[in-house]
């Protein structure tokens, strides 16, 4: 099983490059901010719903994401 805070920690590198806030990107996915903030520290593991909508509101591709997931796992 994939460490959640690895999938926080990938989450929030994208969210700092584009230097934008947690309030700012959980606004554009309808997510409070909590639950964002949760979702980047590693409490909860998002769903593929969620990482979809993490990556629309980066302006992303969801695929993105999960290669620097994979190279965070590579790395261990």
């Amino acid at each position: 099983m994939i460490d959640k805070k690895i999938i926080g920690d990938s989450i929030r590198q994208f969210r700092l490059k584009k230097r934008l806030s947690q309030e700012v990107i959980s606004g554009l996915m309808g997510m409070a901010r909590s639950c964002y903030s949760a979702m980047e520290c590693g409490i909860f593991t998002p769903t593929l719903h969620t990482l979809f909508l993490v990556a629309n509101a980066l302006d992303v591709k969801p695929h993105e994401i999960v290669k620097v997931i994979e190279e965070q796992i590579d790395q261990e």
